[in-house]
């Protein structure tokens, strides 16, 4: 019988994303992280890793982009789970936390 390798672990994710993209710290590099986590379809990697950019910006104009992708990543997140109710409570959650620490999120 043949049986499917176990999911890889969140952590385990992470790790091997930051080994890919290297330890050098260039301009796009966040950039890249975030092309790379949606090319594997690491949903939730991608939104911890674009809440993190999102909450360390303090210029308004870069957070505003940020917020943009972001509200855009739950969009397509809580479509995804349309069908789960649980997950789809957990990112509703989330999403009106973000909002409520930014506004301008609307």
């Amino acid at each position: 019988m043949f049986r499917c390798p176990p999911p890889i672990s969140s952590q385990a994710a992470w790790l091997l994303a930051l080994l890919l993209l290297g330890g050098s710290a260039r301009a796009d590099e966040p950039q890249q992280l975030d092309a790379f986590l949606t090319r594997l379809g690491l949903t939730d990697l991608r939104l911890a890793h674009l809440e993190r950019r999102t909450s360390a910006e303090t210029d308004e104009v870069k957070r505003s982009p940020l917020l943009k992708t972001l509200v855009e990543a739950y969009t397509d997140a809580l479509l995804a789970a349309a069908d789960d109710p649980d997950r789809f409570a957990t990112l509703r959650a989330k999403v009106e936390a973000l909002i409520a620490a930014h506004p301008a999120a609307r």
